[in-house]
């Protein structure tokens, strides 16, 4: 008869341990899977309520979408008041609804143009709704 050494008691508290320690990693890798699609999840949602602060008629097309003037006119002093890091509702309040959007391929780049009778006109670049540019033509 061969001989079998009998299971001591550290043998069956090793694989006691090992059992636990795996349950326990398994439930760190489905946490972190949790954490993840949670942390996700709050992206897309903030994704979602940037875009909300921006008119939803941005087409990426270049030209007025809008077709045609700003309902109030554009003027240097307004131009003047546009800052480097203020928002789209900032720019907003200042200048009136813009008379085109133009939006870039990943969606967080904009210019917002306001354009007068006259043709003279300004345009504001945004990234995630903070403005990274101006420029002007014909302002008085």
């Amino acid at each position: 008869m061969p001989n079998q050494s009998p299971k001591t008691p550290s043998t069956l508290l090793t694989v006691i341990l090992i059992i636990i320690v795996l349950i326990i990693s398994g439930i760190g890798i489905l946490a972190a899977i949790l954490i993840r699609s949670n942390n996700e999840s709050e992206d897309r949602i903030a994704e979602e309520v940037r875009l909300a602060a921006f008119p939803a008629y941005c087409t990426g097309d270049i030209g007025f979408s809008k077709g045609g003037e700003n309902r109030k006119k554009i003027t240097m002093a307004d131009y003047n008041q546009i800052r480097t890091g203020m928002s789209y509702g900032q720019v907003n309040k200042i200048l009136g609804t813009e008379s085109s959007c133009e939006e870039g391929k990943d969606k967080s780049v904009r210019a917002y143009s306001w354009r007068n009778s006259d043709g003279s006109y300004m345009r504001v670049t945004s990234n995630n709704n903070s403005v990274i540019n101006k420029e002007q033509s014909g302002l008085k």
